[in-house]
């Protein structure tokens, strides 16, 4: 069992979507494919009826923006998570659009 496993993830488990990460030719980032799988199933842990839905939706949005940015692969990109709740008048508005400007778009580096 992985250390980001939820309690009580058995080994039979772990080897099934060991299977199912073989079966659809999965090869790049194994770790993350097999936590989407962990934390996105609703028996994985005590999430709620609502929780496992925004997870769906958060996994339907990741899908999307892999399937626009595929095109760019190789390209640097910066993801940055927040709220679409929070106001223009908020600090933390200011200081994600600051980080987001600051992002070098011709180097890719910092």
């Amino acid at each position: 069992m992985t250390p980001t496993s939820p309690a009580g993830l058995g080994e039979e488990i772990e080897g099934r979507i060991a299977e199912l990460l073989e079966l659809t030719g999965a090869r790049a980032n194994r770790d993350l494919l097999r936590d989407i799988l962990v934390t996105g199933s609703p028996s994985a842990g005590s999430m709620s009826a609502g929780s496992t839905s925004d997870r769906g939706l958060a996994l339907d949005e990741m899908e999307r923006a892999f399937a626009l940015f595929a095109r760019y692969r190789g390209i640097p990109k910066l993801t940055m998570f927040g709220s679409a709740r929070t106001a223009v008048s908020d600090p933390l508005y200011a200081q994600a659009s600051d980080l987001a400007r600051a992002w070098p778009t011709r180097t890719g580096s910092w």
